[in-house]
């Protein structure tokens, strides 16, 4: 705009904070800003200003919410006319800011994912007791060469670690290549989604996750692979009674939880699945499925805003902005075109103090004048 600065640093690349998504629905600026300036608030105003700071060591949010309170009860005996501008929150986390209501979003992908981790166990826990059942004989004769109980669950945990580490693996290469398609086509839809990242502290997180899926998926065959009848076993010619029996039960009981589990899973699905068409399929008062919106940010040192006592004049806009819409609308394929603020569904407003044509009683002393939304469309 044809002011001069100076430049104190540069950021690293990525960094944007905050972004316009995780702000107020009025605070209207880019998702990822590119260039931060200095202001200066001017006396009076403005009063659409996010402010974000650090508590001292030992300040709770009880006690700095109570100090603010106190503080906006002498800045109302002070000026009676901003009681109807107070905001009902004027704290707020930056946690709850920034995370806003996606939290009950995130915790449900991750109960989903955990419970999908779970039935991936149970899998593969029934693959190892019908292995350990074709396996019965050799390791009766392994029990009868000196091998422990111990040992023979240790080979168990084994083979169980070979294949949660190699699913392992591909899960994370899968997670790294669906990290970074959300990130490209949906970065904006959850908090700080741009910002993630797969590095050490993700790779080890990873690991614990391994051997938990290990453990659990073990836990099972190695009390039966432990417990071989050898008499029984090596009498039968193999058969082995009691492993069978130990075997089948236990390969029943997790055909039941694995069930209940995949019902469960469908069940939450299905619901979302719903309840994002319902979404998607939502009466919005007009039709969107052809319509295309873009937003027009002109330099203040070319477009001046003339501030009056009532309004705003952009005199040196209404040109630009009569040009713009004779030039789209001769563009092929475009039906019609208009301008409008703010848009629908934005989130952010416009407002103004009015006076009623009709009689009304008068306001009480102090009381600030009546405020309406409205929007300005061509």
């Amino acid at each position: 705009n044809s002011e001069p600065f100076t430049v104190i640093g540069v950021a690293a690349r990525g960094f944007a904070f905050p972004r316009g998504s995780e702000m107020p629905g009025d605070f209207q600026f880019a998702a990822t800003p590119e260039v931060w300036t200095p202001i200066a608030p001017p006396k009076g105003g403005p009063d659409d200003l996010a402010i974000v700071g650090r508590l001292k060591p030992g300040m709770t949010y009880v006690a700095s919410r109570q100090d603010m309170d106190r503080v906006m009860k002498i800045v109302v005996s002070a000026i009676p006319g901003i009681r109807s501008f107070r905001p009902r929150e004027m704290l707020v986390p930056l946690r709850d800011q920034v995370v806003g209501d996606a939290g009950p979003m995130l915790l449900s992908l991750l109960a989903g994912v955990v419970l999908v981790l779970a039935i991936a166990c149970v899998n593969t826990a029934q693959l190892l007791l019908a292995q350990l059942h074709s396996r019965r004989r050799e390791l009766a004769i392994r029990a009868a060469l000196g091998g422990s109980g111990r040992r023979l669950a240790g080979e168990v945990l084994a083979e169980v670690l070979l294949l949660v580490v190699a699913g392992g693996a591909c899960g994370i290469g899968a997670g790294i290549a669906g990290l970074r398609l959300v990130r490209t086509f949906g970065a904006e839809r959850l908090p700080r989604m741009s910002e993630l990242t797969f590095d050490a502290r993700s790779a080890a997180a990873a690991l614990c996750v391994i051997v938990v899926a290990a453990i659990m998926a073990s836990i099972i065959p190695m009390l039966i692979g432990s417990r071989v009848q050898l008499l029984e076993t090596l009498r039968s010619g193999g058969r082995g009674a009691g492993l069978r029996s130990l075997s089948v039960k236990a390969r029943r009981a997790l055909i039941v939880g694995e069930v209940a589990g995949a019902l469960v899973l469908v069940a939450s699905a299905g619901l979302l699945i719903r309840s994002l068409s319902r979404e998607l399929n939502a009466t919005l008062g007009f039709d969107a499925v052809h319509g295309v919106t873009f937003e027009v940010s002109l330099p203040p040192i070319r477009y001046p805003e003339t501030q009056r006592r009532a309004s705003m004049d952009h005199t040196a806009a209404v040109p630009f902005l009569t040009a713009a819409l004779e030039n789209i609308r001769a563009l092929p394929g475009v039906a019609a075109a208009g301008i409008g603020k703010p848009l629908p569904l934005s989130g952010a407003q416009e407002a103004t103090v009015f006076t009623p044509e009709t009689a009304l009683p008068p306001l009480p002393p102090g009381s600030a004048s009546p405020i309406a939304q409205f929007t300005v469309a061509s």
